[in-house]
C-alpha cells in the first residue's frame, strides 16, 4: 500500500482554484507524452486538435491497397496516451481521438502525422483540463448537447460520426464521439441517431445521480439540445413517412423519454451547439469559440426555454406501433 497525494493521481492534478472551483488537468502527463514524441511533432503550436476539415478513414475495404501494420510501431502507444487524456480531462480532442482509433489496425502516414498534431496541440494547451464550478442556483441543471456529421465514412460501411456532451451546471461530466449505429440516409436520420445515443447516456447519468443520493439534482424534463428541427419533431410526434419508416426501434428511445416527461428536446442555434466539435474538425474560429465552453472554463450558451404548453406531442398509439417505437 502506497500513501499517495489525492490531488495528483493517475496523471490527473486536482486543484482548488477558488472555494467554488476545481480544475482537473493533466499537464505533467501531457508533457511527458510530448517528450516521447516531440521529434515527430510539428514545431509550430497548432490551434486546433486537427487541421480543420481533416477526415481519417480506412477507405473502402479491399480498395485501400497493402497496409503495413508495423510501419508505425509507436502509433498504438501514442493513441493509447491520447485516449487516456481524452477520457479523463480533455473532451475537446474527443472527435480527433475517435478518428485516430479507426486507423489503429493499419496506421498510415496521414494518421501518424495527425496523432503528432494532436500531441502538439495538447502540449500547447496543457494547462487546460475540465473546470468544475459550483452553480449560482441551489440545484445544478443537467443538460445534454448532441450533434451528427453528414459525411459518410465508406471505411465504416457508410456510417457518419455522432457525438454528445453532458453537463451538470456548466461542468462537463460525460462526452463521446463515435460512429453511429446505421448508415445514414439523411441529415434527419443522422441527427436522430445521435439524439438516441445522447438520450441513453443522459438516462444513465440520471440513474447514477439517483443511486448516489443526488436524485434532487435531476430536475425533469432534462433539456436535450440539438440543431436539427426534423429530428426534434420526430422525437415529439408520431410522424410516419417514406423517409423514416425504416428507422429501427432502438432509435425511438428518445420518443419514449419525451412521452414519459423525462427529457425535453429543444432546438439550439447551430453556432451555439457546443457538441459540433464532437463530430467533425471545425474551423479555427468555431473551435476557439467553443473549446472553453466545452471544457467548462466559460459559460455555455443559454439553454432555450421549453416549447409552449399544449404544443404538438406524441398521441397516436397506432402510428407509434407502425413505426416500431
Amino acid at each position: 500500500i502506497k500513501d499517495c497525494d489525492p490531488q495528483h493521481m493517475l496523471g490527473l492534478l486536482r486543484t482548488r482554484v477558488e472555494d467554488d472551483t476545481v480544475d482537473i488537468t493533466m499537464s505533467s502527463y501531457i508533457h511527458e507524452t510530448y517528450e516521447i514524441f516531440k521529434d515527430s511533432c510539428p514545431k509550430r503550436a497548432p490551434k486546433t486538435p486537427l487541421p480543420p476539415g481533416t477526415f481519417l478513414s480506412r477507405g473502402i475495404p479491399g480498395t485501400e491497397g497493402e497496409v503495413d501494420p508495423l510501419a508505425f510501431p509507436l502509433y498504438s502507444k501514442a493513441v493509447g496516451c491520447l485516449l487516456w487524456m481524452m477520457r479523463m480531462a480533455r473532451p475537446d480532442i474527443c472527435c480527433a481521438v475517435h478518428m485516430l482509433c479507426k486507423m489503429m489496425s493499419g496506421p498510415t502516414q496521414e494518421a501518424w502525422d495527425a496523432a503528432m498534431h494532436v500531441i502538439a496541440y495538447l502540449e500547447a494547451t496543457k494547462h487546460m483540463g475540465v473546470k468544475m464550478t459550483k452553480t449560482d442556483t441551489k440545484i445544478p441543471e443537467l443538460s445534454s448537447w448532441y450533434d451528427a456529421s453528414n459525411k459518410a465514412d465508406q471505411g465504416s460501411k457508410g456510417r457518419t460520426i455522432g457525438g454528445f456532451i453532458i453537463k451538470l451546471g456548466n461542468s462537463p461530466i460525460e462526452w463521446k464521439s463515435g460512429n453511429l449505429t446505421h448508415a445514414s440516409q439523411s441529415a434527419q436520420h443522422s441527427e436522430y441517431q445521435a439524439m438516441a445515443m445522447c438520450s441513453k447516456a443522459t438516462r444513465w447519468i440520471m440513474n447514477l445521480l439517483g443511486d448516489i443520493g443526488l436524485k434532487s439534482w435531476v430536475s425533469m424534463p432534462i433539456p436535450v439540445l440539438g440543431d436539427n428541427n426534423a429530428a426534434i419533431s420526430l422525437a415529439k410526434n408520431d410522424i410516419l413517412t417514406a423517409g423514416n419508416r425504416f428507422y429501427t426501434p432502438d432509435l425511438h428511445f428518445c420518443k419514449e423519454m419525451h412521452e414519459q416527461g423525462l427529457m425535453c428536446y429543444r432546438k439550439v442555434k447551430s453556432e451555439d451547439n457546443i457538441s459540433d466539435s464532437m463530430t467533425k474538425m471545425v474551423t479555427t474560429q468555431i473551435h476557439q469559440r467553443h473549446v472553453l465552453m466545452i471544457n467548462g472554463y466559460e459559460q455555455q450558451p443559454p439553454i432555450p426555454g421549453p416549447p409552449p404548453v399544449g404544443g404538438a406531442s406524441s398521441t397516436s398509439s397506432s402510428r407509434r406501433s407502425r413505426m416500431g417505437g
